[in-house]
């Protein structure tokens, strides 16, 4: 085997794209479904984006606040480690965030839109990268890339009060889109050229 050291970059993406194509082609059945699922989410938390943000918020509380009772339980059963009492404290100033954003969700909405709105940012850049490496779905990818970028530019523009809806709103399109490309995707891959 080449070691990868050999190969140009352009070589290298060639490759990848060949064996994505490949594995996209040999299970476009789950692509497809994964794409339509994707969808039908999307499409409810654009229905109803004050509910989405609110379930959103809530179930990100839920994860920190089973993460810090994690860490506190890992940190006491361990107790000969020296960093013992440090992990506890941080765990349940963890566990304390998480219950808080948990049982009152409308409050932490607003940190975590800021927050979301850098990752979906970050979310149109990544976007950006697969339209380039992708055979089919561009469009919806493109588009997909442009919608994040233009809510982020949304929220900055009209903060705070777009907090309470907006992020259902993002999550909603962004599933769409997402579901939308790769169903185009899977079903170009499966009956195109390719």
């Amino acid at each position: 085997m080449t070691p990868i050291t050999q190969h140009t970059p352009e070589e290298l993406f060639d490759r990848f794209q060949q064996r994505m194509q490949k594995h996209m082609r040999e299970h476009w059945k789950a692509y497809l479904l994964e794409g339509l699922v994707l969808t039908a989410i999307g499409s409810a938390a654009v229905v109803m984006p004050n509910i989405a943000t609110l379930a959103a918020d809530e179930m990100i509380g839920w994860l920190l606040m089973v993460a810090g009772l994690s860490v506190i339980i890992a940190r006491l059963t361990r107790h000969e480690s020296p960093d013992v009492w440090q992990g506890v404290l941080f765990g349940g100033l963890t566990a304390i965030l998480g219950g808080l954003i948990a049982f009152y969700p409308a409050s932490g909405v607003v940190t975590l839109t800021m927050l979301l709105t850098a990752y979906f940012i970050a979310h149109g850049i990544g976007m950006l990268s697969m339209y380039f490496s992708a055979s089919f779905g561009r469009t919806w990818m493109i588009m997909g890339a442009v919608f994040d970028f233009a809510l982020a530019a949304l929220v900055l523009a009209r903060w705070p009060s777009t907090a309470t809806w907006i992020l259902g709103l993002y999550l909603g399109m962004n599933l769409i889109f997402s579901g939308l490309g790769l169903a185009v995707a899977a079903l170009g891959t499966r009956y195109g050229r390719n």
